[in-house]
């Protein structure tokens, strides 16, 4: 396995993470949808048909939330993976190197360089330098 495996490997636990927040945001923008809004009496009302908001609201709730877990399920069996690789690694400030950026979600924001270096520390060109040497020593090990 090669670094640019290696590193494909980390980056799609931080796409899944994506996804995963961005389905979160969708099914809570949903539920909002679900409360009330304000009245509005500068405008003639005009006679529609009745429509059932709130079973289709649910309905596609449940889809999302069903799609959620699934995305959950599959990014917990890379993350185990990649906790395993990552413990592989003999320098322990290229382990929570990766652990913080790749394996890290805080307030459903993924961790930037930044946050990883403020975490650390360190300059982020220094936690550049330790992320490439933690691919470097990690391509020598399978991440399947």
């Amino acid at each position: 396995m090669n670094v640019n495996e290696t590193k494909r490997f980390f980056q799609q636990i931080r796409k899944e993470q994506r996804e995963i927040i961005h389905l979160a945001r969708m099914i809570k923008r949903e539920e909002l949808s679900l409360l009330p809004g304000a009245i509005v009496y500068d405008k003639d009302k005009v006679q529609v048909s009745p429509e059932d908001k709130f079973s289709t609201v649910c309905a596609k709730i449940s889809d999302l939330q069903e799609e959620l877990g699934q995305s959950i399920m599959k990014l917990k069996e890379k993350q185990i993976k990649a906790e395993r690789l990552i413990r592989k690694l003999e320098d322990p400030d290229e382990r929570e190197v990766m652990r913080w950026y790749y394996l890290t979600v805080e307030d459903n924001h993924l961790l930037t360089w930044q946050d990883v270096s403020i975490r650390m520390n360190f300059y982020c060109r220094h936690v550049l330098r330790l992320h490439g040497n933690a691919l470097v020593h990690l391509s020598k090990h399978d991440t399947k």
